[in-house]
Formats: structure tokens, sequence, C-alpha cells
């Protein structure tokens, strides 16, 4: 069929039904008005956590101990699982050191920072 013939019979059906027409347009416009809402207040919610984590926590950087790398980053037992070895203080005082060396060297890029 041609297309001008399919959006003459489109708008008749259109004009014809006009209320079920204006029915679904404003489900649609309503259902797409929900979704941004939505996704607008997600999006805030996920910042607002983000930006609350960074300041009261840990910061941009986060340190944590080899064991907790090696644990499945899907448990909630990885935040726990960092243990101390004892037998890697010295490399652990190396990394130390060169934090803090990075940190006092490019003190214009760092907020703030804890020593321990």
């Amino acid at each position: 069929m041609n297309m001008i013939i399919l959006m003459k019979i489109a708008l008749r059906n259109i004009i014809k039904n006009w209320k079920k027409s204006l029915l679904i347009v404003a489900a649609i416009f309503i259902s797409c008005l929900i979704f941004l809402i939505s996704n607008a207040l997600s999006n805030g919610a996920e910042e607002q956590i983000i930006s609350g984590y960074i300041s009261n926590h840990s910061g941009y950087i986060m340190l944590l101990w080899k064991s907790a790398h090696d644990t499945n980053p899907d448990s909630p037992e990885r935040l726990y699982a960092s243990k101390f070895d004892p037998d890697k203080e010295i490399a652990y005082k190396l990394t130390q050191n060169r934090l803090n060396e990075f940190l006092t060297s490019h003190t214009q890029d760092v907020k703030s920072f804890f020593h321990a």
C-alpha cells in the first residue's frame, strides 16, 4: 500500500477513537515521566552515597592489605578479611612512606589526609 493511504487510515482511526488515543498518549506520557523522575532520584541518591562515603570514610584512595584483595569482590567479608601480616611489616612501612612522600609532594592536589 501507499504510505499516504496508510497515514490517512491511521489519522482517521485516531480522530474516530480520540478518547482511546488520548488515554494511550496520557499513559505513555505518565510512564515516561515516572521513569525519568525515578532515574533522576536514583542518580542523585548514588551521588550522595558516594560523596558521603568519600567525605566521611576513606577519601578517593583506600589502602587494603593483600588478603582483602584476594577475597571474592561480591562477598561482604572482603572488608573484614583484611589482616595485618607481621612478616611483611617492612614492606607495609615502605608503602606507607611512599604514600606520605606522594601526599607531601602533591599538597595542591590533595584536599586532606590522615597520618596513622
